[in-house]
């Protein structure tokens, strides 16, 4: 696949992505960082340009390198110099200029500012210049034509090395006229790797891991990857170590060969197991011969251990691994956009796997309500419910415990009588037998039979409420089991239950002593015994008639009060049926709507789910290397 079509390629590959972010419907914050993260692949894409990274400790001979690459001593490389604190990006263009892009968004020339950056960045330069001179300076600014100089070379070094503007500058420029930048390719110098500022090392790393396509990190023979560079790179570059050259420098300061090879080796051997790359490209990188021997630089004295032919053939070397390397810049952008991609397209896909999910979850349900809506009409629902609540069912129960309360206390009543009876003797009476057949009349028994009443009377009240509970309770259940199987807010109601005091029945058990012995000649041949004994039958049938008087009272009025909730639920009803009904045929049709709404947000997002694959698969099919 040519590197035209794959670029052509990652271009309609974004324009997809693009319509399907579009198309979904993706939460605000996930459609923000992924539309984010697409335009700065987008935006790499149509950059023409490619990025070359260059990563190392203070003095390990970036600037040497630098100068190799361009064919020109033109970065300072004195020990003196200080670390770089801002990226400075090296790029084509015919005269050479210097550009600094400030954080605020502004941007100033060199051509066209010289004397406005001396005032600013070289204050005592700038004072020393003649009246004449800065008016020099501002007519030539006008025309753009402030040209290469000392000075510019001062500014660049106190740009690029000044730890308090890298609160203002965001990055520095070089434009430079060099052959090897001309088909686009920019040399990015970033801040040294062992530099105890934080922001330095963050600038390092992100620069490398946004921007660039191929980095060349610098390992000195003097210093062959230290505890410092190797924990930078692991640490902070674990995401670009693919992208990573590894460039041994000053190597050609090493007289013989076996201690270059056995070096060349053991750095190699370093590299893995400290950075854990198990097959890293390293790269002998003697650029000061090359610079020498290219005419660059004046002899240094110090490469006289090699022969001519040798420092040839190792230029010649040098120079052919470059290049190659150059090569597979153009391929690292395409695989850098491709990589970026795929991840982009997993991310998506997995949002949209969420959302389907959601979709598909959704539909159920809409698929379940419209199965209950259509299935169970208002007026069934309602049948149905009541004919298995039971509430007939709770009246005769309640009738019943009605029943037994007063059965209950009767038997109590006739109990007390009887023990009453029994009390009564000669000791403690003057006519016992007389006692015994008025004991019904008696302070205690009527005191007695009142409580019993009275007791009856309350249980039959908190049966009623009972009742009242019961009816309430149902219909809770109604307005519950209502919504859930329509999924509208059921209306509420309340059942009233009005106490009327004519409901409480006063003690009303008389005894009368019609076949009882009254007279005295009777009492006087039967005996106490026989006389408390008939009495003690006698008084049952009479107190067992009261209470089945109170009970038959109360009994009717359980029933009326059923009637009158029975009533008031019958008016619930229908006043659900006439309130609902037709709220429900029209939830039907919204839920169909519904229905149809989601399943054509799930085909679309099935559709886009397909069309991502589809470009994930062909991405997986790229071929990156050699074509």
């Amino acid at each position: 696949m040519s590197n035209n079509f794959k670029h052509k390629w990652a271009k309609e590959s974004i324009a997809t992505i693009k319509k399907v972010i579009e198309r979904v419907t993706l939460p605000d914050n996930q459609f923000l960082e992924v539309n984010s993260k697409l335009k700065e692949i987008e935006l790499r894409d149509n950059d023409n340009h490619l990025y070359l990274g260059i990563v190392g400790e203070f003095a390990s001979g970036k600037s040497t390198l630098i100068n190799a690459l361009i064919g020109k001593d033109f970065f300072v490389t004195d020990a003196w110099q200080g670390t770089t604190t801002i990226p400075t990006h090296i790029r084509y263009a015919t005269n050479i200029d210097l550009i600094i892009n400030y954080k605020d968004g502004q941007m100033q020339r060199y051509s066209s500012n010289k004397k406005s950056l001396l005032g600013r960045f070289l204050p005592d330069v700038y004072s020393n210049l003649t009246n004449w001179k800065k008016i020099v300076l501002g007519l030539k600014g006008y025309f753009s034509a402030n040209n290469y100089d000392k000075e510019m070379l001062q500014l660049f070094d106190i740009l690029t090395t000044s730890d308090e503007l890298t609160e203002i500058i965001s990055e520095v420029v070089v434009e430079y006229p060099s052959d090897i930048l001309k088909d686009g390719l920019v040399i990015i110098d970033t801040p040294g790797t062992d530099s105890t500022n934080l922001q330095h090392k963050k600038i390092a790393e992100e620069t490398i891991a946004k921007k660039c396509d191929l980095a060349f990190v610098i390992i000195p023979s003097d210093r062959p990857l230290s505890m410092t560079l190797a924990s930078f790179v692991k640490r902070n570059m674990g995401h670009s170590l693919d992208k990573c050259v590894f460039f041994l420098t000053k190597i050609e300061l090493i007289k013989k060969a076996e201690e270059r090879v056995r070096l060349y080796n053991g750095v190699k051997n370093r590299i893995q197991s400290m950075i854990s790359i198990s097959n890293p490209q390293l790269m002998n990188a003697p650029t000061l011969l090359y610079l020498e021997q290219n005419n660059v630089v004046e002899p240094s004295g110090l490469l006289s251990h090699f022969t001519a032919l040798e420092k040839k053939e190792m230029s010649d070397l040098y120079k052919q691994n470059v290049d190659s390397l150059l090569s597979q810049i153009y391929e690292s952008k395409e695989e850098t956009i491709c990589h970026k991609l795929k991840i982009l397209l997993n991310t998506i896909l997995a949002e949209l796997t969420i959302e389907l999910n959601n979709r598909e979850k959704e539909l159920g349900q809409n698929l379940q309500t419209l199965k209950r809506l259509r299935t169970k009409p208002l007026r069934d629902f309602i049948t149905e419910f009541f004919r298995t609540e039971g509430l007939a069912r709770q009246y005769h129960s309640l009738n019943f415990k009605m029943k037994e309360k007063c059965s209950s206390k009767a038997s109590s009543l006739v109990w007390h009588v009887r023990g009453k009876i029994d009390k009564i003797t000669p000791n403690n009476s003057n006519n016992p037998k007389d006692d015994t057949q008025n004991i019904m009349n008696s302070c205690d028994v009527k005191s007695y039979g009142k409580g019993c009443f009275n007791d009856c009377y309350t249980y039959f009240l908190s049966l009623l409420k009972e009742m009242q509970t019961e009816y309430e309770t149902s219909f809770a259940r109604f307005r519950k089991d209502f919504t859930n199987t329509f999924s509208i807010e059921a209306l509420d109601s309340e059942f009233s239950l009005h106490i009327k005091s004519s409901w409480q029945k006063k003690y009303q058990v008389r005894f009368k002593k019609k076949d009882i012995t009254t007279g005295l000649i009777a009492r006087w041949w039967k005996e106490l015994d026989e006389v408390q004994s008939q009495m003690k039958e006698a008084v049952r049938p009479y107190i067992e008639q009261g209470f089945d008087k109170i009970y038959n009272f109360y009994s009717s009025i359980i029933k009326k009060v059923n009637d009158d909730f029975e009533n008031q639920m019958e008016q619930i009803r229908w006043h659900f049926i006439s309130k609902f009904e037709k709220v429900i045929q029209r939830r039907i049709q919204e839920e169909l709507r519904k229905e149809e709404r989601v399943n054509a947000k799930l085909e679309e997002i099935q559709t886009c789910v397909k069309t991502l694959n589809e470009v994930k698969n062909l991405f997986n099919n790229i071929k990156y290397g050699k074509n």
